[in-house]
């Protein structure tokens, strides 16, 4: 009885184990990757959910449903991408006041303002280098589609 037991178990972890490799290997069903990297999309996981769509189109020419997920994955890197250089924009206008405005006279006798300028320069260094990160990550997405499957 407990042969039995440790035999399917074994034969389980060994099926498991497999299709984990199928997986990643990129042997799986085009459908599978373009459904899960809609969902890492849905979690807000952009690197998950470029990844499998290179993993959907890797070995199999894109169907309709791999070209609507790079569509849509690719709207989403530039909505990302769109918001962290409004939020550059709005740091930088905090950062760099018109001599005219009230806040540059209101910073300038603030007792604080070395805290606040430091401040706002990690939170600039912050959104640079997320636009790096989308910016590769947008080339791997624009590279993948680029080239055909053998």
């Amino acid at each position: 009885m407990l042969d039995e037991f440790v035999l399917k178990a074994l034969v389980g972890l060994l099926a498991k184990l497999g299709v984990d490799e199928f997986r990643k290997r990129g042997w799986m069903p085009q459908s599978y990757y373009v459904r899960t990297a809609l969902l890492a999309l849905k979690r807000d996981d952009l690197d998950q959910a470029v990844r499998n769509y290179n993993l959907s189109i890797e070995k199999r020419k894109p169907g309709e449903r791999a070209k609507v997920a790079h569509e849509i994955i690719a709207c989403a890197i530039d909505i990302r991408i769109t918001m962290t250089e409004e939020k550059l924009a709005e740091i930088h206008r905090g950062l760099y006041p018109s001599v005219f405005s009230a806040e540059y006279w209101r910073r300038l006798f603030r007792e604080d303002r070395r805290e606040l300028i430091r401040r706002l320069r990690v939170e600039e260094q912050g959104c640079r280098e997320a636009l790096e990160v989308l910016g590769r990550l947008k080339s791997q997405l624009k590279n993948a589609s680029d080239v055909s499957p053998p």
